[in-house]
């Protein structure tokens, strides 16, 4: 079983994704914790009544959480320094979600779902477990960016899958502006963070613990 799966996660990512998840509930869950304590702020436009209502997208909304893992674990093998770079993009980022998660929460107004019937039955579920706060910058839409941005530098991808993981990430921004879980502030905050974080990642000791701590969690399974 174990062999098995290391054929799809080498051992090599096996811990830096699993800081990746650990992070993201860290980020999310962390600035839930202070709801209440700073004022929300509003952050709609005028360009998102561009943006109607439209619960089928939701299916895209929550498609997404399979693409993200099957495009993090698709860039993480492509070669050894990929998986460090991209975790290290993604654990600065989720660090800056939680400081305006915390600091500078947002919140917005979520539309009626009445009269839609069969079709607002998924997004009734979401509006239901995903209150509106930890908005911007958007999770969904950074980490749909990170899906796609660093294929880009990846050698053993095929330039069709990296056309389509651009349709889909701009596909998961639009899903987060027509069921109304997200602004176009959001959207845009999370692009940028996501493309400043993999730019400055390199440059970030991130890496060089990520690195350490690999080499302790491959030798103690080694040993076990």
């Amino acid at each position: 079983m174990l062999k098995y799966i290391e054929k799809i996660i080498p051992r090599r990512c096996s811990l830096p994704l699993i800081i990746c998840g650990v992070c993201n509930c860290i980020a999310y869950y962390g600035g839930m914790l202070f709801v209440g304590v700073f004022p929300m702020h509003n952050w709609t436009l005028p360009i998102d009544s561009w943006f109607s209502l439209s619960p089928l997208w939701c299916i895209m909304y929550v498609a997404s959480f399979i693409y993200w893992v099957v495009n993090y674990i698709l860039i993480s093998r492509d070669h050894p320094e990929m998986v460090y770079r991209l975790v290290a993009a993604d654990m600065a980022a989720k660090f800056v979600c939680l400081v305006f998660f915390v600091f500078l929460p947002t919140t917005l107004d979520q539309p009626s779902l009445d009269g839609y019937g069969w079709q607002a039955f998924l997004l009734r579920i979401i509006y239901a477990l995903d209150q509106p706060v930890n908005l911007f910058p958007s999770i969904h839409c950074l980490v749909a960016w990170f899906c796609f941005r660093p294929l880009l530098d990846c050698k053993n991808v095929k330039p069709w899958y990296k056309v389509l993981s651009l349709c889909l990430t701009l596909l998961v921004f639009l899903s987060t502006l027509y069921t109304k879980q997200h602004v176009f502030v959001d959207v845009l905050g999370g692009w940028a963070l996501a493309e400043l974080s993999y730019d400055l990642a390199p440059k970030l000791p991130i890496i060089k613990w990520l690195k350490r701590w690999n080499r302790k969690f491959d030798n103690k399974i080694e040993t076990v």
